[in-house]
């Protein structure tokens, strides 16, 4: 219910106040939540968001794809933080295929940290 109210004030049709940095670490996130915050996010089209940090929450696959959706349709942001949200080698390469065919050094997304996920040689061969 909480990450719903969170999500509507994302909207800048409701909100007067556009976010540049949102930090929900260690919210008791899961995939369902990030993906609520993400789609207000990305329905929003908002233009001024540089830093999301959804660390040491359980967003899962469905969380990582919301995600790999917040990079491909947002184009300010430059500091994705998922540092222990249990994404795994999948969730690694979903965030990079959101990232789009760019050379990671010409994207928009300067500071990506995906540490503790499990992510083996697999998933780090396609980032």
């Amino acid at each position: 219910a909480r990450v719903a109210q969170l999500a509507r004030v994302l909207d800048p049709e409701l909100s007067v106040c556009p976010l540049e940095e949102l930090d929900l670490s260690s919210n008791l996130l899961t995939e369902v939540g990030v993906s609520q915050v993400i789609g207000a996010i990305i329905k929003g089209g908002n233009t001024r968001l540089l830093k999301l940090n959804l660390s040491n929450n359980r967003i899962g696959l469905d969380g990582a794809y919301a995600c790999a959706l917040c990079c491909q349709y947002s184009h300010t942001l430059q500091e994705l933080v998922l540092s222990s949200c249990g994404i795994g080698d999948e969730g690694a390469e979903l965030i990079r295929q959101g990232l789009g065919n760019q050379d990671l050094s010409e994207a928009s997304i300067q500071h990506l940290d995906l540490s503790w996920n499990s992510i083996h040689n697999s998933g780090a061969m396609v980032l």
